[in-house]
């Protein structure tokens, strides 16, 4: 009995120690599902993600010749046309995310880029931030 009552005290200690672990739990990614944003050649949007923080979308129109002359067989394209084009077309969107550090500045803590056709959402993280959005190109 008396071999057993040191034993069960370092047991005591041991689970006590290893239970009361400083880590904390992994948090969750912030992110945004910005829903549909209206994109156009050169265009920049912003768009409040709140908590200070903000989403800047630039974006790029990968031409097309046949949008640009808005022809198809060398006939004039009917409004229908156009539209089928324009959904065809496919954009470069540079995605960043900017949050102000504690002296007002603004500063970047996610940046990324995909390709992206009309109506096709697209998803960007880097493990910390994440950005869920659906681009609707504008002639």
């Amino acid at each position: 009995m008396k071999y057993h009552t040191p034993l069960i005290t370092a047991a005591l200690l041991a689970s006590l120690i290893i239970g009361c672990s400083k880590h904390s739990p992994p948090s969750s990614p912030k992110g945004a599902d910005l829903g549909v944003v209206e994109v156009s050649d050169g265009s920049t949007n912003r768009i409040d993600m709140g908590g200070g923080r903000v989403c800047v979308i630039t974006s790029l129109m990968l031409k097309d010749s046949m949008l640009k002359d808005a022809t198809i067989d060398g006939k004039t394209a009917t409004t229908g046309q156009k539209d089928a084009l324009l959904k065809s077309q496919k954009a470069i969107l540079m995605i960043s995310v900017e949050e102000k550090d504690s002296n007002g500045v603004p500063r970047v803590i996610f940046s990324d880029s995909s390709s992206a056709s009309a109506g096709q959402a697209i998803g960007l993280s880097d493990g910390v931030t994440s950005i869920r959005l659906t681009p609707h190109f504008k002639p």
